[in-house]
């Protein structure tokens, strides 16, 4: 009431209700963001435009939905009629859907959607309401907005679906939205999988890196629980019979071919003799080198192009996005600063992201099988030009080495397969657990190492060096023979406290927690093999359509997938 008698006063003494400020804003403006509908009423009652702009197009709506002010949203929406709903401010093209959306407003959110308000509208961008909100972190508004059947797979100018953004700041929301592409309809007997809206536009630039599909982002940020969704498996299974499971036993097979050829240049003559070449009879180990390097530097001049794709796919996509946001500064609005923080710190983000090449570990096993590969040849040569039987014998040290990582690259193309599948996702599984085990082992070795050596060092010989004495306690902890009797002899009382307690922490504590910890893993992975399956097929599926060569057929796919798969009927 004071302020309804202040206003009443001011106004009786000449004051001009639609007066603005320095940014165009009425007092209209003011009190649709700030007081109560009762202001905003008496405003209107005394000539208030409702319709009014300030300098950067907002509308009093505006200022009311992103305020949360439900009863004023009404209000005005009644005062000025149907079309005051889809207004857009000037610039940016934004409704008040979409103001409430960025500011987290549900109660407005929900009473312009009763009164008809589009929460599919556009803006500059392209962006609908739900792009706004999830770009700005408000998490009821897009858990509003999907539960209003906002189209989660909505793109803009650059070709990103709401769907993508999702995944990558709300990935628990991003699993209801995928229950939108698909739809169990009963009355028909079938099952109804709208399989285009997960594949980008036919002109999103996907080769270019600026836009990422939705199945990509699912196996980079490891969300499995969203490549086991029905619509996703449904588009793995379309892709792996197109092209996935002949393009894998392709991968498969050169790999093998790659890993027989070289086992067999480096095992198939004596160390000994290797260095000697007589010819014609040696005329098939020279053959035989020249297809191995070949094969080694097409597999290395291919990983190169990856990388390369990869850090160019980054910039553009940086490139795009700095864009985007400098073309959103312009439009902040100085009744909200924290939008130019909210700018500033989303394009932090941006620069910290890193490509998604490292992100996979094989990766990591190919470049250290591809190193090892490369001086093992090089050793090799050095044996041919300098013999002697060191060279020669540091030669056989790392073939010996460079055969495992070799060999375990089979795993990499094997995976896909339901029969060896879960056993290698297994293997992948424990790994983590393999390092997190082995810190805790290394506190007690670390101890107990100088409390043995302080005792034992200087009476028995096993622990008279560094290297003898952290050996024989490995030997100690997997109940090998050592010198006990020396130990015993030198000093009982600290050898019965100090293995005794060694054997404790190590041999039966550590271990048997290891081994139940493996043994949740194993029967985790062991219970879920669908799992396992999907996610595998998922990774090879994005390795392969980055591949050049096929990039025509990927292509033919996804028209395919837009004309029939929109949606895909199942009986």
């Amino acid at each position: 009431q004071d302020e309804l008698g202040d206003l009443e006063l001011l106004l009786r003494r000449g004051a001009d209700v639609n007066y603005s400020d320095r940014h165009g804003q009425t007092a209209l403006h003011e009190a649709a963001g700030m007081c109560s509908v009762d202001v905003v009423r008496f405003l209107v009652e005394r000539g208030a435009h409702v319709n009014c702009c300030d300098h950067h197009g907002c509308r009093p709506l505006h200022m009311a939905a992103a305020a949360d002010q439900a009863d004023i949203v009404n209000f005005l929406m009644d005062a000025a009629g149907s079309a005051l709903v889809e207004a857009q401010n000037e610039g940016e093209l934004q409704t008040a859907v979409h103001y409430a959306a960025r500011h987290n407003a549900i109660a407005s959110l929900r009473s312009l959607a009763k009164r008809g308000a589009d929460v599919h509208a556009r803006d500059y961008q392209n962006r609908t309401p739900l792009h706004v909100a999830i770009s700005h972190g408000s998490r009821r508004a897009v858990q509003l907005l999907i539960e209003l059947k906002a189209d989660a797979s909505a793109e803009d100018d650059s070709g990103q679906s709401c769907l993508v953004l999702l995944i990558c700041k709300m990935p628990s929301l991003a699993l209801q939205a995928l229950d939108q592409l698909h739809v169990d309809d009963k009355a028909n007997c079938n099952q109804l999988f709208y399989l285009q809206r997960l594949e980008p536009g036919p002109t999103a630039d996907i080769d270019g890196g600026s836009v990422h599909s939705p199945l990509e982002l699912m196996v980079v940020y490891r969300l499995h629980e969203h490549i086991l969704h029905p619509v996703v498996r449904r588009l793995i299974d379309i892709k792996w019979s197109a092209y996935g499971r002949r393009n894998s036993w392709l991968l498969l097979g050169m790999n093998l071919f790659f890993i027989v050829s070289w086992v067999a240049l480096m095992v198939s003559v004596p160390w000994e003799v290797r260095h000697i070449y007589t010819f014609p009879g040696d005329a098939w180990r020279v053959v035989l080198a020249i297809v191995c390097l070949a094969q080694l530097f097409y597999f290395i001049v291919d990983e190169l192009c990856e990388i390369a794709q990869s850090k160019a796919a980054l910039k553009r996509w940086r490139t795009k996005q700095r864009q985007q946001l400098a073309w959103d500064s312009i439009y902040c609005h100085p009744r909200w600063p924290e939008e130019a923080l909210h700018l500033r710190a989303e394009l932090e983000e941006v620069e910290k992201k890193r490509h998604f090449y490292l992100l996979d570990l094989w990766n990591v096993l190919d470049w250290l099988t591809y190193a090892m590969l490369l001086v093992v040849f090089i050793t090799h040569l050095a044996d041919v030009v300098w013999h002697s039987e060191k060279v020669a014998y540091v030669h056989l040290q790392l073939v010996a080495i460079t055969v495992v990582p070799l060999w375990l690259r089979n795993m990499k193309h094997l995976r896909t397969f339901r029969v060896l599948g879960t056993l290698i996702v297994s293997l992948g599984e424990i790994s983590g657990q393999v390092v997190r085990f082995l810190f805790l082992l290394g506190e007690f070795y670390v101890s107990f190492f100088f409390s043995f050596w302080l005792v034992f060092g200087d009476q028995v010989d096993t622990f008279k060096s560094v290297h003898e004495a952290l050996y024989t306690l490995f030997r100690l902890n997997v109940i090998d023979d050592v010198e006990y009797t020396s130990m015993h002899a030198h000093d009982s009382v600290m050898t019965y406290l100090l293995a005794g307690t060694f054997l404790s922490l190590t041999a039966i504590l550590s271990i048997n927690i290891f081994i139940a910890l493996m043994s949740d893993i194993f029967t985790r992975v062991e219970d879920s093999p669908s799992v396992n399956v999907y996610v595998q097929r998922a990774n090879v599926l994005l390795q392969i359509e980055g591949n050049r060569y096929i990039r025509r057929r990927r292509d033919e796919l996804r028209r395919h997938v837009q004309l029939h798969c929109a949606p895909l009927a199942v009986y």
